[in-house]
């Protein structure tokens, strides 16, 4: 049994011929570039999903993806060195000022990690 819907839909994708004519502004249509780009999309793809209400879904940003395992990468490395230092000697070998340095450090790259997860997310 063919499933009439299924067989109304291909129909439909392969016949994309019919335009619509959109009056845009050079502005506008740079936005418009810009986010079917941004998802991966041409424009027209952009604007069929778009007018049709259908979800845009995002293409992943490697460079921010990137950015984000090395910041994770360093926090990491960074609270490892801070839980040997103060496993192995304990009251010993660290001033107050350097276990604070180094805690500033670690908020310093936290926040780097957040203000990049933002941008992805935006």
């Amino acid at each position: 049994m063919v499933d009439d819907k299924q067989d109304d839909t291909a129909r439909e994708v392969r016949d994309r011929v019919r335009r619509i004519p959109v009056g845009v502004s050079p502005s506008e249509r740079q936005a418009i570039e810009a986010r079917a780009a941004a998802a991966n999309l041409s424009i027209s793809a952009y604007l069929r999903t778009a007018g049709l209400n259908h979800p845009i879904r995002s293409s992943f940003d490697h460079d921010a993806v990137l950015a984000l395992s090395k910041l994770h990468g360093e926090l990491a490395r960074t609270g490892t060195l801070l839980k040997q230092w103060l496993d192995t000697k304990p009251g010993e070998g660290a001033t107050v000022a350097s276990v604070d340095a180094l805690r500033a450090d670690l908020t310093r790259l936290a926040q780097k990690l957040g203000a990049e997860i933002e941008r992805l997310a935006s």
